[in-house]
């Protein structure tokens, strides 16, 4: 704002420097002005000065240039609202939030000093509202975009936590499914331990029936070989036997060829003879 020919400007407004040896060129966009050509600028504001200087009839001669000693009694004198200078020619930005940007008085006078002082004044407010404009609308383009990556967020925070609930609902019927295998594990353990002991005993009657089993099939040959030694000894008794009665009936034949040549030798004989020769040749047949 303008007050009483100073230009103060609040510490809100972000205030840059500019090089003089810079050439900032304007181009026709969107943003057209949004800049100021510091020559211009130093232009108008030298044309102030010099037109100040010229119109004052007082023996105090305004400058922009302060002695240090003046500006650092000037400063120490505002006690705790401490405002920091700023000159025409060099914009400082305050150190202090809150804090104005001052120029020093310069007893503007005449119109044309005025028009000039209120058309830097305007540059001024309109680069600085330019700039906070475009701050806005990139603050505002962040801000969408935060929200696109909140709601991005929100969203994958909904489709892990769904997620996450079929994970844990897989993770219960696992669990359970576990629990049932681990039942079935011990049941299976307990079955298998029993069938182990009976296999056990099982191979503990397998042995001793083994064992009974090779012994009868020792027994077994004894046997075989004892009948086979008797049936030997039983075949030769026969043979022996059948030659015996080869023998008996050859001696049958002779006792009845000996009887038949006695009863032809002697024919006269009584019949007392032929019985007392019976008994004889009864007992040659029992031979």
């Amino acid at each position: 704002m303008m007050e009483n020919g100073r230009v103060s400007l609040k510490r809100g407004i972000q205030i840059e420097k500019y090089n003089s040896k810079k050439k900032i060129r304007f181009h026709k966009t969107k943003h057209h002005g949004r800049l100021l050509k510091n020559v211009r600028l130093k232009s108008v504001l030298n044309q102030v000065t010099s037109v100040n200087s010229s119109s004052c009839t007082s023996s105090r001669v305004p400058s922009p240039q302060i002695d240090d000693v003046k500006k650092c009694n000037r400063v120490a004198s505002l006690g705790e609202d401490v405002k920091l200078t700023c000159y025409p020619k060099t914009r400082i930005s305050s150190c202090h939030e809150g804090a104005d940007i001052m120029s020093d008085d310069l007893d503007i006078t005449d119109s044309r000093s005025k028009f000039l002082a209120y058309l830097a004044f305007s540059r001024f407010l309109k680069n600085a509202l330019e700039r906070k404009r475009e701050g806005s609308e990139s603050q505002e383009v962040q801000l969408t975009f935060k929200n696109a990556q909140v709601d991005n967020l929100k969203l994958q925070v909904v489709s892990l936590k769904s997620l996450l609930s079929s994970d844990q609902r897989i993770m219960a019927s696992s669990i359970r499914e576990i629990t049932l295998l681990k039942n079935l594990l011990a049941a299976l353990q307990e079955e298998f331990n029993t069938v182990k002991a009976e296999k056990e005993i099982l191979e503990e009657k397998t042995e001793l029936l083994s064992e009974a089993l090779s012994r009868t099939l020792t027994e077994l040959n004894n046997e075989k070989n004892n009948y086979i030694l008797a049936r030997s000894e039983a075949i030769a008794f026969e043979a022996q036997l059948g030659k015996e009665r080869e023998k008996i009936a050859q001696l049958k034949q002779d006792n009845k060829s000996l009887l038949s040549k006695l009863e032809q030798e002697l024919p006269g004989s009584s019949s007392s003879d032929a019985k007392k020769l019976k008994p004889k040749n009864l007992m040659l047949e029992l031979d």
